[in-house]
């Protein structure tokens, strides 16, 4: 079954997405890839000991991070079976039979980790994605069609800008991801009302004007930003192409508006992840970055020149990005290129969340 005009849902998509999600949590659960051999009756031993001791979830924000991998996975597999077909009880059949395979999916990986001791093998996180994907299978047997055809509607709508649009509304939810990662959530209400108490920039620049704070902070924060302008102007130039007062040289207030709520929303989006900290000063870039892309995107229309310029600034950034700061040693390249990882992402774990992209 294909898709029709206007819903960007299929059967084949829902399974495309289905596996996306899987190889995605196999690579995250496995990640470094520091193997270490044992045997398999030792590994099954040891399997034993974790059901029996670490059953019940040790962490909340590993818990509910689990529960997000899983959910997904469990809503596209039952859309890849049940996208366009009638019958809750159908559907119904459809989750009894795929929950034991998303069970068994969540299960191998825990079981696989125990040769990866870089990380953490637990049988909570096979219940949390277990749980999961339950709710994601729940999701779709009560309101899935429904939220197709609203999600197919929407898509399709006319006032959502086309293919520009369809295109800004994919990148947005990317900068969310991008913005919220390493993903290490924490449910706790009382820990999110301290971080906003305690650790929200809320005096914009203060990052490089507090008395307190240390010089590598200060001498890291031009790239940081740097790095946030780099991601948010292409927002900008997407917007060049939605129709209104976006093609007009008199919507600078309202893509300056725009600017301003999709950096909000990105930072607001930080305050459950322990590991960021949102900031004013990061909504004040992300929204000149958006009106710098809009510029340079209404720019670009009038002729091949202002390609040019916006090229050049582009690859500038770039360089500042991944340059900084610029203490070039030639005799270092031999050494350097005999560590260079070839595995894709592993600068995840070490090295800035910006480098991947």
């Amino acid at each position: 079954m294909t898709s029709g005009p206007g819903n960007p849902f299929s059967r084949r998509r829902f399974a495309a997405f289905a596996a996306g999600f899987a190889l995605f949590t196999v690579y995250g659960s496995l990640v470094p890839f520091e193997y270490v051999p044992r045997t398999w009756d030792n590994a099954v031993a040891a399997f034993q000991g974790v059901f029996q001791k670490r059953l019940w979830p040790e962490s909340r924000s590993d818990f509910a991070a689990n529960f997000l991998l899983g959910l997904p996975l469990g809503l596209c597999l039952i859309g890849a079976l049940r996208f366009g077909r009638k019958g809750v009880a159908g559907s119904f059949l459809a989750a009894v039979a795929l929950l034991p395979l998303c069970a068994a999916f969540a299960t191998a990986i825990e079981f696989t980790q125990l040769w990866f001791p870089a990380r953490t093998c637990a049988g909570s996180d096979v219940v949390a994605q277990t749980l999961g994907s339950a709710t994601g299978m729940a999701l779709w047997v009560v309101a899935g069609p429904t939220l197709c055809g609203f999600a197919g509607r929407i898509w399709d709508a006319p006032n959502l800008g086309g293919r520009a649009g369809r295109a800004l509304f994919v990148y947005g939810l990317g900068l969310v991801a991008i913005q919220t990662l390493p993903w290490d959530i924490t449910a706790s209400p009382a820990d999110w009302y301290r971080k906003v108490r305690d650790h929200v920039t809320y005096v914009p620049f203060e990052e490089m004007t507090g008395a307190n704070v240390p010089a590598e902070v200060k001498a890291k924060k031009p790239r940081d930003w740097a790095e946030l302008a780099v991601l948010f102007a292409p927002a900008g130039l997407l917007m060049a192409g939605l129709p209104g007062p976006f093609r007009r040289a008199g919507g600078f207030a309202v893509v300056a508006f725009a600017g301003l709520t999709l950096g909000a929303l990105t930072e607001a989006a930080q305050i459950p992840i322990q590991s960021r900290h949102p900031s004013t000063t990061d909504v004040a870039i992300d929204a000149m970055a958006v009106l710098a892309g809009w510029a340079i995107g209404r720019a670009v229309t009038s002729g091949w020149l202002p390609v040019v310029v916006p090229t050049v600034v582009w690859v500038a950034l770039l360089a500042v990005v991944n340059w900084w700061p610029w203490d070039f040693r030639p005799g270092l390249v031999a050494e350097r290129l005999t560590n260079v990882s070839l595995l894709p992402f592993l600068s995840l774990e070490s090295k800035n969340y910006l480098y991947w992209l």
